[in-house]
């Protein structure tokens, strides 16, 4: 009590001291907007013929406005006033980001077109991301793609990869979109390394790529990678190891594709209780988001995979069945990195 009563002492003076501060400025803002006014008012005054005697001449009213300018000034307002007529770049891309992660859509796409307009590379990819998605704005796939090429051409990693996303899977420009993954992934970015495997006809370099962009945390390539190697199987089973870690690395993140792949993989490895768990807690997942999908309750593989979480659960000791189903209700994704505007960024990891 005596430290928590000392330390409410130590800090009340500085805050004594701020509030002082701020008065003061307060103060000398007012003045000096007064005065400015005063001169102002008293040309008006001189025209009708009212006479003041402290404005009663030009010289007075100008050395009038003057004071009235440089207390405005002194009161900090000018700075304030230069930062919102020239915002700085760099803070409005950080405050575009905080309010973007948020939720603050409007608020972000304000802040990151204000970077953008001043030539911040990175705010222009978020603003043409966001005009392209309509992330609290009209859509205006045009625009923003304009905005994103101009990223780009900046050379902003993930306005590259953006780009090359679009002419690939588009079927616009396969070759300009090789390219633009190629200067993307130069400079380290998961999804450059990603799209370079989708357009790669040498499988060696295929899989080198898609190594690549999985340890750099991209869900996608993770889960190629395992169907890539989980094909020699048969033939190598010491890939086993790492089809299950590049398995359940996209799994964590949330793709439900690689939980349905696990759930799978698990059903021909069924060596001890841990990997029926396994193969209980995937399954469960799996089909929690396939039910999500019109109609894939009825597929034929939907009762596949049913019949193998039926299987596993009765396999299993009742205290385990609970402990599993309860880890799946209360799961939750965990990236490797943030996504925004649907884009995966490996620099958040």
């Amino acid at each position: 009590m005596l430290l928590a009563s000392s330390g409410c002492r130590v800090f009340a003076c500085p805050s004594r001291a701020a509030r002082l501060g701020g008065a003061m400025n307060e103060t000398l803002l007012y003045a000096g907007i007064g005065c400015v006014l005063a001169a102002i008012v008293g040309g008006g005054f001189k025209g009708l013929g009212i006479q003041v005697p402290l404005i009663s001449t030009v010289s007075r009213q100008l050395l009038l406005a003057i004071s009235g300018l440089v207390l405005v000034a002194t009161s900090g307002a000018g700075d304030r006033l230069w930062e919102r007529l020239h915002p700085d770049p760099d803070s409005e891309l950080r405050a575009g980001l905080a309010r973007y992660d948020a939720g603050q859509y409007h608020e972000a796409i304000r802040h990151f077109k204000n970077a953008a307009a001043a030539g911040n590379a990175e705010a222009q990819y978020h603003y043409g991301e966001m005009l392209w998605h309509g992330e609290g704005i009209l859509t205006d796939e045009k625009a923003g793609l304009e905005w994103v090429r101009r990223s780009a051409d900046n050379g902003f990693a993930l306005a590259q990869s953006s780009v090359a996303s679009h002419l690939i899977q588009s079927g616009a420009n396969a070759q300009e979109g090789r390219a633009w993954a190629k200067r993307s992934a130069a400079q380290g970015d998961p999804v450059g390394y990603y799209l370079l495997s989708r357009t790669e006809n040498d499988p060696a370099v295929k899989v080198a790529n898609l190594r690549t962009a999985a340890q750099k945390g991209y869900p996608d390539a993770q889960r190629d990678l395992a169907h890539s190697l989980a094909s020699n199987l048969k033939s190598d089973q010491t890939l086993l190891p790492d089809v299950v870690n590049w398995l359940g690395r996209a799994a964590r993140q949330g793709d439900f594709v690689s939980h349905c792949a696990a759930a799978a993989l698990y059903s021909r490895w069924q060596e001890s209780d841990d990997h029926r768990e396994q193969l209980l807690w995937h399954s469960l997942l799996c089909q929690r988001n396939w039910a999500q999908i019109k109609d894939a309750s009825k597929s034929q593989t939907f009762g596949q995979l049913d019949k193998m979480r039926q299987d596993a659960e009765m396999s299993l000791p009742m205290e385990a069945r609970f402990r599993v189903r309860k880890k799946a209700d209360q799961w939750s994704p965990t990236m490797e990195g943030k996504v925004r505007h649907m884009h995966f960024d490996w620099r958040s990891r």
